[in-house]
């Protein structure tokens, strides 16, 4: 983001008071790129992400893609610009089990409401503690009612012949 921009300043919405003052990163050509990754290494053989040397000032990675492997890697322009139509479905599918809270699907679970508590300040959507180890989990205003979810589906299952070219 710009260095102006208003979600830099912004302390409530986003991370609980944190105010972004880092510089915009420098836009890595793919030379550039595969200069700094080309001896990290492809396995990691712990199951853990290791550190590498330079990690978290010089870069975030823990190893080097299998996808620098391919002949045409090097040459993308934009290396995470991967297959559009499974990242499209995987995002349908997400958003869409989060919003019809599917049990163990949603993307809204009980580690995601503690993570929250400790980055946001939301303090709506945080776990409340009901004593003997329960904790509940508040409804969200973005995930639909019993009478919303079936109507989703009813209109999913009438329209499921429709042609939508």
């Amino acid at each position: 983001m710009p260095r102006n921009h208003p979600f830099r300043t912004d302390s409530e919405s986003f991370r609980k008071d944190h105010v972004e003052n880092s510089p915009i990163p420098i836009r890595l050509t793919s030379d550039d790129l595969w200069e700094r990754v080309f001896n990290f290494p492809r396995i990691v053989d712990t199951g853990k992400r290791n550190k590498l040397d330079g990690f978290g000032s010089q870069h975030n990675w823990t190893k080097r893609s299998i996808f620098w492997d391919l002949p045409y890697w090097n040459t993308n322009m934009i290396q995470h610009n991967l297959d559009v139509m499974h990242i499209e479905k995987n995002f349908f599918d997400n958003i869409f089990n989060t919003v019809m809270d599917v049990k163990g699907k949603t993307k809204d679970n009980v580690k995601a409401r503690r993570d929250l508590s400790i980055h946001c300040d939301r303090q709506d959507l945080e776990l409340k503690d009901h004593g003997n180890g329960k904790v509940v989990k508040p409804k969200a205003a973005y995930t639909l009612t019993k009478e919303q979810r079936k109507l989703v589906c009813e209109w999913g299952n009438k329209n499921k012949n429709a042609s939508f070219t």
